[in-house]
């Protein structure tokens, strides 16, 4: 199963953060939100990770190429327009197979518990 990670909004509700980073960078803890969700999907087994960027992409796009080292296959897709989520889905729609599953998270969630497990298990349920 792949991830697509939406991580390309301006977060302007969190300003002044915002400014200066996109919000899945943050920090708390000692890691970015970024980082964590990317720690979360790996031990949920998901490897293959796309990441809609936009706002700050340099920052993400940063990021994405040295958590890229620790055994994740990560990708950026640039969302140069800010249409909406369906848009940023969009612009992966050639990264995935008809048919074949997907996982779609936004880049600021923040959770102790790996969720991603948890979905990849009722999802194996059916």
């Amino acid at each position: 199963m792949k991830a697509i990670i939406l991580a390309a909004g301006d977060g302007t509700h969190l300003s002044p953060f915002s400014e200066t980073r996109p919000i899945s960078m943050i920090g708390v803890a000692g890691r970015t939100l970024l980082d964590n969700t990317f720690g979360l999907l790996k031990s949920a087994g998901i490897n293959d990770i796309f990441v809609v960027t936009g706002h700050k992409k340099e920052k993400l796009i940063e990021e994405i190429q040295e958590q890229g080292q620790n055994g994740l296959n990560l990708h950026h897709v640039e969302q140069k327009r800010k249409l909406g989520i369906g848009h940023a889905v969009m612009q992966v729609k050639n990264k995935i197979l008809p048919g074949e599953y997907f996982l779609l998270s936004y880049g600021d969630i923040l959770t102790a518990d790996n969720i991603f497990s948890k979905i990849q298990q009722s999802f194996h349920s059916f």
